[in-house]
């Protein structure tokens, strides 16, 4: 999506609302529900060489290219724009170049923020089709692609993962993430925020044919998910679960030049 939004109006609106001293805007209880809640912004890292590609990272080790870079500036100019980089309490990453260094570069403008790097937040591992391009694997992602959108997360990529073990590591990664503040941004990857997304869409119930049709997950399934694009998760301490407020959004307006996965 490009433009205003729905969604930045919510995350505008709630940077404004924590703004305020409490005793202008809230009351013992709205204190205490914010206390039990964290907000995630989930980003994309910027573009890389393999990304323009089309070559299967994976959990190798890419850099990024200068226009990677310029998109993690952007991100980082639209976070303060929104008047959200001064209330970051913590900037979480994946340790791969190409996410800490996106991560480096917004984490300049969040002057508040301690700045962690863990390897639950990589990509996918895609075993031994990582380095090759894209079309030559085709066949060989569309088997895995098709049981995985049907509800079967089992079938792992040779010398490689599941959408189980993606989901498994990431979800708890974002739990981790949660627990550094009240605003926390998280720099990872295309597929483990894919994978991520669809299981909070099926609200971390075990998956079928039927709820993989429904929706909700259809919208994450179908969605691009570009370089540097935000999802804004809020967990809830007390529930131990997550909700979405927006979806791959596209944040810095990189959509023209920035790849999806």
């Amino acid at each position: 999506p490009s433009g205003p939004s729905k969604f930045w109006k919510t995350v505008q609106n709630w940077a404004m609302a924590s703004a305020a001293t409490l005793t202008d805007v809230a009351s013992p209880e709205d204190i205490t529900a914010a206390a039990q809640e964290s907000r995630l912004l989930v980003i994309r890292h910027g573009e890389t060489t393999w990304n323009a590609e089309r070559r299967i990272q994976g959990q190798l080790d890419i850099n990024l290219t200068e226009l990677g870079r310029a998109q993690a500036k952007c991100a980082a100019e639209a976070l303060q724009r929104l008047g959200l980089a001064a209330k970051v309490d913590a900037v979480v990453s994946s340790d791969l170049a190409r996410a800490s260094e996106t991560a480096d570069i917004i984490s300049e403008v969040c002057p508040d923020a301690v700045r962690c790097r863990t390897p639950g937040l990589r990509e996918i591992n895609f075993g031994v089709i990582q380095g090759k391009l894209d079309h030559e694997v085709k066949k060989d992602r569309e088997v895995f692609n098709g049981a995985w959108q049907s509800g079967d997360f089992e079938p792992a990529y040779p010398e490689g993962e599941s959408a189980a073990d993606v989901i498994q590591r990431g979800m708890q990664s974002l739990r981790d993430a949660a627990q550094s503040g009240s605003l926390v941004i998280v720099v990872t990857h295309g597929g483990l925020k894919r994978w991520c997304a669809v299981n909070i869409a099926l609200q971390e119930q075990p998956s079928s044919p039927e709820l993989m049709a429904s929706e909700s997950v259809m919208q994450v399934l179908q969605a691009p998910i570009r370089n540097c694009c935000c999802s804004t998760l809020v967990f809830d301490k007390a529930a131990d679960r997550f909700r979405s407020e927006g979806w791959f959004e596209d944040l810095g307006k990189l959509g023209v030049s920035a790849r999806d996965d």
